[in-house]
């Protein structure tokens, strides 16, 4: 039977979430990118074509085009990290972090955070640079993967017009994005499919953001051990421990912005549930016949006219501050997962040269 658009919407809307692209595979659409206007948060809604959801008269509709991976990706030597990881490279003591908690009906679900990240296109139709972005798009999409192996939401990357996604049966999308203005910005989203939204509704705000902080955790202490690994092995400290430590500075002023935000969505949620709260009084009061009741007529509509005015800049206001803080998560996601992508690549690499190294001197010294 299939999905009628208006019901998701007014379902969405009553817990707080607004709908603002939609991504159609074939005549369905198959992904909503979802705004939490609780805590300005966004999500991938994944919506299987079996429900036959169609959208139109709607701005922002954008069609996706599969990417047939054919495995090309774990098979293919041309990536130099992935040429120079050896066996012995154990991802497990590179990606792990502690426990994050999920509320799920007042019960406390800890989820660990593994290690190792645990017609139709092909790679061949894209141009040299794109293959290349999709491949680090889909390599570090893996490392994520036995991150939420384990809970309902999984995790999505956009870059340019590629999206990629694992899937809830553990799988992995990518798509291209067609007619969309490319971004050369780096951003991850949680991804949850239309079935466990459902049994989760109450509490996806914050779940999503439980779990992004989870990954941002996961990340940071990841890109502090690369960072160690390329100290020892360059000796170079000082500049590397300097970029650290602007990285560092970088990530911190995005989260101080992003918390005061996030304080003054918060303040003005309340200030418009109060709004709402005076406009429903004042239309649920009843008034006098006559000359009284007229005056009182005349005097409700005047403070309608007014709340409704004021609530109407306060919309504008929270509009605005949901922006800062969407660019502020952008920035930070942009710069954290490029930061993930090159100490993770040069980790690998410059531990395979340190081998040679010793190799060499092993064998200068044998043959003496």
């Amino acid at each position: 039977m299939p999905l009628s658009l208006h019901k998701l919407e007014n379902l969405l809307a009553s817990k707080g979430f607004i709908p603002k692209t939609f991504f159609t595979l074939d005549q369905y659409c198959i992904y909503i990118e979802v705004l939490s206007i609780i805590n300005g948060e966004y999500f991938m809604l994944y919506i299987s074509s079996r429900y036959e959801l169609k959208v139109e008269n709607k701005s922002n509709i954008y069609r996706l085009t599969y990417m047939d991976l054919e495995s090309k990706v774990d098979n293919d030597s041309s990536n130099i990290a992935d040429k120079y990881t050896s066996d012995d490279v154990n991802l497990s003591e590179l990606y792990n972090d502690d426990h994050f908690e999920i509320r799920d009906n007042n019960k406390d679900l800890e989820i660990s955070l593994h290690d190792n990240y645990n017609r139709q296109l092909t790679l061949q139709d894209l141009g040299k640079e794109d293959n290349k972005t999709l491949k680090n798009i889909i390599r570090q999409i893996k490392r994520f993967q036995l991150c939420t192996q384990n809970i309902v939401y999984k995790i999505s990357i956009f870059h340019k017009n590629f999206f990629c996604s694992i899937t809830k049966d553990e799988e992995l999308d990518c798509f291209i994005i067609n007619d969309y203005v490319s971004k050369e910005e780096y951003r991850f989203c949680i991804y949850l499919d239309l079935k466990n939204l459902y049994v989760k509704i109450n509490n996806v705000s914050n779940d999503i953001k439980t779990v992004r902080d989870g990954i941002y955790k996961l990340l940071n202490q990841n890109h502090i051990k690369h960072t160690k690994v390329l100290n020892s092995l360059l000796e170079q400290k000082t500049d590397i421990l300097e970029y650290s430590d602007f990285i560092y500075k970088k990530k911190s002023e995005c989260d101080t912005y992003t918390k005061q935000y996030e304080s003054l969505l918060e303040n003005l949620n309340k200030s418009e549930n109060k709004i709402f709260d005076q406009i429903d009084k004042i239309k649920r009061s009843i008034s006098e016949y006559g000359i009284r009741g007229i005056h009182e007529d005349m005097e409700r509509t005047y403070k309608l006219k007014n709340f409704e005015k004021e609530l109407k800049e306060l919309q504008k206001t929270k509009q605005e501050i949901i922006n800062n803080i969407h660019d502020l998560k952008t920035k930070k996601d942009n710069l954290t997962l490029n930061i993930d992508t090159i100490l993770y690549d040069n980790a690998i690499m410059i531990n395979e040269i340190s081998k040679n190294f010793s190799k060499l001197s092993e064998l200068v010294s044998s043959s003496k």
